[in-house]
């Protein structure tokens, strides 16, 4: 859900950059203040980014592409954890970055093509003209 993915946001957020590179006594209120803040602005800055893409075509195919990074490095780290039990940090970091290099490579390529047509994405169609059934009638 919405809540979820900006609290576990803002739980990283403050946990991994504003807490180490903040250096000051953390109480439990300036903490709960902070991850507050956290969750609000990003859920402003989320909910803009809502209006920005519904009004762009290709918006929704650079944010699955951004999708797709960041969850086949997550998907690669982990399968790679879970079938090699010798895998080291040189060859994840190194299998990694060639997954993330690829992965941007394909969506740059995708872009690229939708943007002078050789891919074009059609919208949904939403009218009922032409449809065999009369959705408008009334029972009773």
């Amino acid at each position: 859900s919405l809540s979820t993915s900006l609290n576990t946001l803002a739980g990283i957020v403050f946990g991994d950059l504003a807490k180490p590179f903040i250096p000051i006594k953390w109480t439990n209120n300036q903490n709960n203040l902070c991850i507050k803040a956290i969750v609000v602005i990003s859920g402003l800055i989320i909910t803009a980014g809502m209006f920005i893409l519904d009004k762009s075509t290709g918006g929704f195919q650079l944010f699955t592409t951004f999708t797709s990074l960041t969850s086949g490095f997550i998907v690669f780290v982990f399968a790679f954890g879970l079938f090699w039990r010798k895998s080291n940090s040189k060859a994840t970091l190194a299998g990694a970055i060639v997954g993330v290099i690829t992965t941007v490579w394909i969506g740059i390529g995708n872009q690229i093509a939708t943007e002078t047509g050789q891919i074009e994405y059609l919208p949904k169609i939403v009218s009922i003209e032409g449809c065999p059934n009369n959705l408008s009638q009334t029972l009773g």
